[in-house]
């Protein structure tokens, strides 16, 4: 058995050469997750068909769509903030829907609501959803 050495031993962590070293540091340990992270992660759960399947239907959108690919195809088309989609599905609200990346844009900057796109899981329909936020040059989706 490898020992470890002492810093790793004091923080339980061992940052030694490794290609996820950033992912080991202690750091990054320390870092707290957001809260819109942890209420995403409570209200996807395991990312399965059925819960795109809800996430699709809690945002207003009706059709039929019997694969996750046709969810993520639809959801390219959707202007929601993450943040207030969250609280307006455990509040039982209908969440608001923007017309453009750049209304969608603007809101968010005024209203610092972010979901830190650095935490958003591969394969996550956050990533269809996500929105060039910070970039001024935005388009419509049609």
């Amino acid at each position: 058995m490898e020992e470890l050495s002492e810093d790793a031993a004091a923080t339980g962590v061992d940052i030694g050469f490794s290609p996820f070293a950033r992912i080991e540091s202690p750091l990054f340990i320390l870092r707290p997750t957001p809260k819109v992270v942890k209420d995403w992660d409570e209200y996807f759960g395991t990312g399965d068909l059925s819960d795109w399947q809800r996430l699709v239907s809690d945002l207003g959108i009706s059709g039929h769509f019997p694969s996750k690919t046709k969810c993520r195809k639809v959801l390219k088309h959707v202007w929601v903030n993450i943040v207030d989609f969250l609280e307006d599905i455990e509040a039982g609200r209908e969440p608001h829907l923007f017309d453009s990346q750049n209304e969608l844009s603007s809101y968010t900057r005024r209203t610092k609501k972010f979901y830190p796109k650095s935490m958003m899981p591969k394969g996550s329909p956050l990533r269809s959803l996500c929105a060039q936020i910070v970039n001024k040059n935005t388009r419509r989706r049609k």
